[in-house]
């Protein structure tokens, strides 16, 4: 193979798997006790699905577990909780967090709980994971929510996990949202499990590749061209 081909090879090859490797967010591993707004995430109530967010303004730890909610004391719905230990957490006797577990809690007043990411920069995204009951009598509606418009919604009215998975297209500042509700009208023992990834794989520039291809493609030629004259001239 030529040298400016196998040069053009390499260059490509080496932007494609740069920008094969995305990023991955994930709200657990990422929950933060200090700040919120979290970077690209937000901890959130809103009174209707698709609503304006009020982000929570307090952080309360309780029996080892971290909440954001409104009230400065206390576990009072609507809420999203965090066990940042290394051992389960009990809460309050009947509630179980395994070490990382992420939660949300709806509001007495039909209030949802919400974990809100941002994209940082425009790419193709697949939001995978589930919600799922860590209170054994939860009974809450779960969605997911682009820029306020659903892109998924279930129950969680069993033991078993609802599960999601999809990809979406997103430029930067869009938002994906995770909205829980207190689905049968009541929001007590409404504690709801969260496990989701959020991966990026950015937007290639195709202007950089081709200029990148035309340059080296003309190199390619000017060599061929200074070889030729060289040639030429013995």
């Amino acid at each position: 193979m030529p040298r400016f081909a196998h040069a053009l090879t390499l260059a490509l090859t080496v932007l494609s798997a740069s920008a094969a490797a995305g990023q991955t967010y994930d709200p657990a591993a990422d929950f933060s006790t200090a700040a919120n707004p979290n970077g690209v995430w937000q901890y959130a109530w809103s009174n209707s699905l698709g609503g304006p967010l009020t982000l929570y303004p307090n952080h309360v730890n309780m029996q080892g577990i971290d909440f954001w909610q409104n009230a400065a004391a206390g576990d009072n719905p609507p809420y999203v909780s965090h066990n940042g230990t290394s051992s389960t957490v009990n809460y309050a006797g009947s509630v179980p967090y395994p070490p990382g577990q992420l939660g949300l809690h709806p509001g007495p007043n039909g209030e949802y709980s919400v974990i809100r990411w941002t994209a940082p920069s425009a790419g193709s995204v697949k939001v995978s994971g589930s919600f799922y009951r860590l209170d054994q009598f939860a009974t809450t509606d779960v969605h997911l929510l682009k820029n306020g418009t659903s892109i998924f919604d279930g129950t969680v009215n069993s033991p078993g996990p609802t599960p999601f998975s999809l990809g979406q297209d997103v430029l930067l500042g869009d938002t994906i949202d995770f909205f829980v509700g207190y689905g049968n009208g009541s929001y007590f023992n409404d504690s709801t499990g969260l496990s989701a990834t959020i991966v990026v794989q950015p937007v290639p520039e195709p202007t950089g590749l081709v200029a990148l291809a035309a340059g080296l493609l003309a190199g390619g030629a000017a060599v061929r061209r200074w070889r030729a004259s060289r040639k030429a001239a013995r």
